[in-house]
C-alpha cells in the first residue's frame, strides 16, 4: 500500500505471529541473502523493468488492528512515501527526480492498484486543471498542508482561523495521507460536518440509516439525486470531493470521515478515499503538492522513475 503518512517500507514475513490475511505468500526473509538491504525491481512502460539496489526495508510479523475489507486482500505491506530519509522516494534519491505522483482509482474492483510515477513521469496531462498548495514541515515526517476551511454544497463551516494549524507544542496540523482510507477531523469539526451533511440530505427527503460500523449513513440516493460537493479549502487551492466522500454499501451510503481524537495529536487527515480520481504530484524541491481530477482507473501506469 502506497502510504504518504509513513516512512517505512515493510512486508509481512514468515514465520508470522499475527498477520492479516493476504493473497500472496508471506516473504521468507530467513531464506533471503539480501534481507534488509534488498533489490527492488520496477516495471515501466512496455513491460520494461529496471532494478534499484540496496533498498532498506523491514518485516512485519505481528500486526495489530490491521485488516482490509477486500477479498482476496492484495496488500502485503506498506510502501512508505513520507518525507523521512527511510521512505522509498528518499532512498531512491536523484533517481526519483525528487518528485513522485500517484492516482487512486475509485472502484470496488479488487484488482485495481495505485501506481507510482517518478521524476519527469510525475506530471499532469495537457489541459488538466491543476491546483497547488505548499506542504510544510511538522513533527511527523509527512506532508502537512494548511487547511483553512471546509464547505458543503457551498455552505462554509467557518472554522476559526488557524483551527487546523500546527500548534506551538507540535500538535495539530493537517496531513495528506494516502495510507489512511478515512478523512479525520477533530470531534467538534466532525460533528459539525455530519450535521450539515445530514441537513443537505434531509432537504432531499433522504433519511439516515443506522449502521453499527459507521457514524453516519443514508439510504441510497436515487439516480437523479446529487451528492453534496465537499470542498477542502487549502492554502491557494481547493480540493473538491463528491461521491468519493462516501462509501457505498449494499443498502446505504456512509460518510467516509471519522474523528481524529485518537490519532496522536494530528488535527486533520485528508485520507485516501477523498483523494480518489485525482492525480497527486509531490514536488520535493518546490515543497508543493499539486492535484487535478483524473480517471485513475484508465490512466494509471506501472512503477516508473527517472
Amino acid at each position: 500500500m502506497v502510504d504518504t503518512g509513513s516512512n517505512l517500507i515493510w512486508t509481512q514475513c514468515e514465520p508470522c505471529e499475527k498477520c492479516y490475511t493476504q493473497a500472496q505468500p508471506l516473504f521468507p526473509y530467513k531464506r533471503s541473502r539480501t534481507y534488509e538491504l534488498d533489490t527492488f525491481t520496477f516495471e515501466g512502460e512496455n513491460s520494461a523493468t529496471d532494478s534499484v539496489y540496496h533498498i532498506v526495508f523491514g518485516c512485519g510479523t505481528n500486526q495489530q488492528e490491521m485488516s482490509f475489507p477486500t477479498t482476496p486482500n492484495q496488500i502485503n505491506g506498506i510502501l512508505g512515501m513520507g518525507s523521512g530519509y527511510r521512505s522509498l522516494v528518499n532512498q531512491l534519491g536523484t533517481r526519483a527526480g525528487e518528485k513522485f505522483s500517484y492516482c487512486i482509482p475509485r472502484s470496488k474492483n479488487n484488482n485495481d492498484k495505485i501506481y507510482l510515477r517518478f521524476g519527469q513521469e510525475a506530471t499532469f496531462k495537457h489541459g488538466q486543471q491543476v491546483r497547488s498548495t505548499p506542504f510544510r514541515k511538522g513533527p511527523l515526517k509527512t506532508y502537512y498542508v494548511r487547511l483553512l476551511d471546509i464547505s458543503v454544497d457551498g455552505f462554509h463551516l467557518h472554522f476559526p482561523p488557524e483551527y487546523f494549524d500546527i500548534r506551538h507544542d507540535g500538535s495539530g496540523g493537517c496531513v495528506i495521507d494516502s495510507g489512511s482510507p478515512f478523512t479525520a477531523l477533530p470531534q467538534e469539526a466532525y460533528q459539525w460536518l455530519m450535521n450539515v451533511v445530514t441537513q443537505y440530505f434531509a432537504q432531499m427527503q433522504l433519511p439516515t440509516k443506522q449502521n453499527p460500523d459507521w457514524d453516519l449513513c443514508f439510504q441510497i440516493p436515487g439516480p437523479n439525486q446529487p451528492y453534496p460537493l465537499i470542498v477542502f479549502h487549502l492554502d491557494n487551492a481547493d480540493l473538491q470531493v463528491g461521491t468519493s466522500a462516501f462509501v457505498s454499501l449494499d443498502d446505504a451510503i456512509c460518510l467516509a470521515f471519522t474523528s481524529s481524537g485518537d490519532l496522536g495529536g494530528i488535527s486533520a487527515i485528508i485520507g485516501g478515499l477523498v483523494q480518489s480520481d485525482n492525480r497527486f504530484v509531490f514536488n520535493l524541491v518546490m515543497s508543493t503538492v499539486s492535484f487535478a481530477n483524473e480517471n485513475c482507473k484508465r490512466t494509471s501506469l506501472t512503477f516508473q522513475y527517472l
